[in-house]
């Protein structure tokens, strides 16, 4: 049961299917963005003269620039997940420059990806994935992605009044085809929302993450050690100072919803 000092909001119909061929645009941040990686620079994050980022465990073979074989238009970076290595953690991660924010709290992050077809049949938890890190004022947000969910990071009190992680599943059918994820983060407020597809209805809302002390970074890549599976991105983007694309300020606010039922709460050891 959650606390009544925060709830959690699950936008409806987010079981239904999801047309991905054409995608609505969002608005682009007022002020642009501070950050940009785009696969067609035929670099890897690690690789870029400005604003490096952290590449651990993956090399040149399983974090590579290629061809989609799905949409030969598209250059993608392709990151390849090892199975059943539960000591496997591959990630970038950007712990300075642009992704460090700028000191307001808020902040939107605009990823285009593709899960990949791999091994696994159990939904959710043995099929690939790949997640979004961030940290912002000593608290981590964690969005997963797989072909038929996200889960979303949130602390509550739990019915002995402890503190406790819980990773809510919001089912959604992603598929293998292409997708755009933007995620809001409000630190001031503890607060973050999940878009998708241009839309601008929450798949998830209000969600809180938990604490988690250290350096603002942002990171992505892996999204459970011991699936097989690989993802292909384009571009990965990050504005600091704004929540763009929410209609009003009452769109970031907590609420409530019947779909918590969905909820499996679980403490977490990882770093997600």
């Amino acid at each position: 049961m959650l606390g009544s000092y925060q709830k959690f909001a699950i936008a409806a119909g987010v079981c239904c299917g999801l047309a991905a061929t054409t995608h609505a645009a969002w608005l682009a941040p007022t002020n642009g963005w501070d950050f940009e990686y785009e696969a067609t620079s035929g670099q890897r994050p690690n690789e870029l003269a400005t604003d490096p980022w952290t590449r651990s465990g993956y090399d040149n073979n399983t974090s590579r620039l290629e061809t989609d074989a799905v949409d030969p238009t598209r250059d993608v970076l392709y990151l390849y997940n090892f199975p059943t290595n539960a000591s496997f953690s591959g990630y970038f991660s950007l712990t300075s420059g642009a992704g460090a924010g700028d000191g307001s709290g808020l902040l939107t992050i605009d990823v285009e990806f593709r899960i990949r077809a791999g091994s696994g049949t159990i939904p959710g938890d043995d099929q690939p994935q790949w997640a979004l890190w961030l940290r912002r004022d000593d608290r981590q947000y964690v969005v997963r992605f797989a072909r038929d969910r996200i889960i979303v990071n949130h602390t509550a009190e739990n019915e002995e009044g402890v503190e406790e992680i819980n990773f809510i599943p919001v089912l959604v059918d992603l598929g293998t085809t292409w997708h755009t994820v933007r995620l809001l983060v409000d630190s001031n407020q503890q607060l973050a929302s999940v878009y998708l597809d241009g839309s601008n209805v929450a798949l998830a809302s209000g969600f809180n993450g938990h604490a988690s002390p250290g350096n603002n970074n942002v990171a992505f890549g892996d999204g459970t050690s011991a699936v097989a599976g690989a993802v292909n991105f384009t571009f990965l983007r990050i504005a600091n100072g704004e929540l763009a694309a929410v209609p009003e300020p009452a769109a970031m606010t907590v609420m409530f919803g019947g779909a918590l039922a969905l909820a499996a709460r679980r403490r977490s050891g990882r770093r997600a």
